[in-house]
């Protein structure tokens, strides 16, 4: 009988059948290991279209207030007496958004299209942070100068300005271009 047993074990049916447990048990770890990082690395994918997604949108929605800022707001619009001479002042135009999209990984520089936008939105930043030094400079006279036809003939020169101007037109240009490329952020 021991015989048999030793015979067995020469055989390799005992020692083939712990084998091919064992190797089973091996290709099953190292399968369940590699789902695990395609696994991982899809869901960090999705996560940053995600949030690509949402920086755009909120790039979107800043431009648009920015955009009812300058079209919208009677002190860049109007220029009747009562307007020209109120002690209202100039809110500043937003920046927030593109400060998080600039400065955000998430954006391929190799990409063109994400070249393109984060290009678009440097400029974009730069006139805005321009524009917004000119509204605080109108701000200081608005609230020290004590004669309205000073305060008045600020306010015309603000608005016929070609940094105004140039202002509407970065505007422009940024909504066209956002408009082409993620209409969908303007579909909400």
């Amino acid at each position: 009988m021991r015989k048999k047993q030793k015979n067995l074990f020469l055989k390799g049916d005992i020692m083939s059948f712990c084998i091919q447990g064992w190797l089973f048990v091996l290709v099953g770890a190292f399968a369940i290991a590699f789902g695990g990082v395609v696994t991982t690395k899809g869901w960090v994918l999705l996560n940053n279209q995600e949030q690509k997604k949402a920086f755009i949108n909120a790039v979107v929605r800043e431009v648009a207030l920015n955009d009812w800022e300058l079209k919208g707001n009677a002190l860049f619009t109007r220029t009747d007496e009562e307007t020209l001479k109120s002690r209202l002042l100039y809110s500043t135009l937003h920046t927030s958004s593109l400060n998080v999209i600039l400065r955000s990984s998430l954006f391929d520089l190799s990409k063109a299209k994400d070249d393109e936008l984060l290009t678009l939105i440097r400029d974009y930043e730069v006139y805005v942070n321009d524009f917004n030094a000119r509204l605080q400079v109108s701000n200081n006279l608005v609230t020290t100068e004590k004669d309205v036809i000073i305060v008045k003939k600020h306010r015309r020169l603000l608005v016929q300005s070609n940094g105004f101007k140039k202002m509407l037109k970065e505007q422009e240009k940024v909504l066209r271009f956002l408009k082409d490329n993620y209409s969908w952020a303007f579909a909400k």
